[in-house]
C-alpha cells in the first residue's frame, strides 16, 4: 500500500518510506526535497537520510491523539521554499496514507482558496489510498476554523512573495482534475481510463441505465439506479457514518447556525 508516489499539483509528491528509498523513483519526479514523518522507533530503523537532497524529519506516530498540528507551520515554509525554487518534494510517511497525506492538505489549505472538504477529495482523486486517521482529520477541521490558514499564508507570503498567477492557476488545473477524477469514482466506482467493474463496457452499462439520461460517453454511466455513498469513520473503536462524526465534531452554536441558516 502506498509504494509508489503520488503527485498531487505540481512540485508535490506523496508516497511511503519505500518511494522514499528509491533513487530510481526519486529521479525519475527529480526530487530535491523530502519532508519525512515517522515516529520514533522501527520506522526509524528502515530509515536513512537520503544524500543529495534537503529534507527535513518530523517525529510522530500515526494515532489519533498525535498532535501533527503543531508542525504545519515549518512544513508549509519547506514545502514552498522548495517550490519557490522550482524543485519538487516528496512528503511521505510510512505508507503515504495519514501523517503525510495531512501534512499536505495542510500546505495545499494555506497557498489555495479550496476548503479542506475539497481539498481532501482532490488528494484522494491524486492518491487513492489518502486517509488520514480521524484524530488528524479534526486537527485539520480545527485548522481550517481558527483562522491559523490565513495567518500563515501571510507569513509564508511575506517571506517567498505572492504566489505567481500562473503557478496558482497550474495548482487549480491538477486540484481541480483530482476532484473531478474522485467525483467520478464515487458516482462510478472506477476512476477515469479504468475499466468498469465485472468486466461490463461502457456502452453495456449506458443500456443498463434505466433513465436513459445522456452521459457523456467517455465515461462509464452507472448500472442501474446510483446507489448513495455511505461513508464510515471509526472514531474511538466506534464506526460512524461521516455525518455522525462530523456533527459529533460540531461545537454547538456551529450546529445551531447551520440550522439558521437553512
Amino acid at each position: 500500500m502506498g509504494g509508489g508516489l503520488s503527485k498531487i499539483i505540481p512540485g508535490i509528491y506523496v508516497g511511503g518510506l519505500a518511494a522514499a528509498r528509491s533513487q530510481m523513483q526519486l529521479e525519475k519526479h527529480h526530487i530535491t526535497h523530502i519532508c519525512t514523518v515517522l515516529q520514533n522507533t522501527v520506522e526509524f530503523s528502515r530509515w536513512s537520510k537520503i544524500p543529495n537532497r534537503k529534507q527535513i524529519v518530523f517525529r510522530a506516530d500515526d494515532s489519533p491523539s498525535e498532535d501533527l498540528s503543531k508542525f504545519f507551520e515549518d512544513a508549509c515554509f519547506f514545502i514552498h521554499e522548495a517550490r519557490v525554487a522550482d524543485g519538487a518534494v516528496l512528503i511521505h510517511c510510512a505508507c503515504g496514507v495519514s501523517r503525510s497525506v495531512t501534512i499536505t492538505l495542510a500546505y495545499l489549505m494555506v497557498v489555495t482558496d479550496f476548503s479542506l472538504a475539497e481539498l481532501f477529495k482532490a488528494v484522494q482523486g491524486a492518491r487513492h489510498c489518502a486517509c488520514p486517521n480521524h484524530g488528524f482529520m479534526q486537527q485539520l477541521l480545527d485548522f481550517e476554523r481558527s483562522g491559523r490558514v490565513a495567518m500563515l499564508r501571510e507569513k509564508l507570503f511575506s517571506r517567498f512573495g505572492e504566489w505567481p498567477a500562473e503557478r496558482r492557476k497550474q495548482d487549480t488545473d491538477a486540484l481541480t482534475a483530482a476532484i473531478e477524477a474522485q467525483e467520478h469514482f464515487i458516482l462510478h466506482g472506477v476512476y477515469p481510463g479504468e475499466e468498469p467493474l465485472d468486466g461490463l463496457t461502457p456502452s453495456a452499462m449506458h443500456a443498463a441505465d434505466p433513465e436513459g439520461k445522456a452521459t457523456n460517453p467517455d465515461l462509464p454511466a452507472p448500472v442501474g439506479k446510483l446507489k448513495h455513498t455511505v461513508f464510515t469513520v471509526y472514531s474511538d473503536d466506534k464506526p460512524r457514518s461521516l455525518e455522525e462524526f462530523i456533527a459529533s465534531r460540531c461545537p454547538p452554536e456551529d450546529v445551531g447556525t447551520k440550522a439558521e441558516d437553512k
